[in-house]
């Protein structure tokens, strides 16, 4: 399934929350997920993080939550600024 995907939008897993160990593990994005994945494909998350990322997957290209969080800001800034601007 990950090697059809063009996006992958993982949220936070709250692993209280998660009784069966083997269930959380499926849901975990790893170097194993990252090979099965399209070369071109995009990891996207809100951020912070639990245990459901990998943080050796921060290192690969496909990963992009950070910048995704740095142009969140950015919109939020320019939306404000634009509110502002009609008082």
């Amino acid at each position: 399934m990950a090697g059809e995907v063009d996006v992958i939008y993982q949220t936070r897993i709250r692993p209280d929350r998660v009784t069966d160990r083997a269930a959380l593990d499926r849901y975990t994005i790893d170097k194993r997920l990252l090979g099965m994945m399209k070369p071109h494909a995009m990891i996207l998350h809100p951020l912070p993080r639990t245990v459901e990322i990998d943080k050796a997957v921060d290192e690969d290209p496909r990963a992009l939550y950070f910048k995704q969080t740095t142009n969140g800001l950015f919109i939020r800034m320019a939306l404000l600024t634009l509110l502002w601007e009609q008082e």
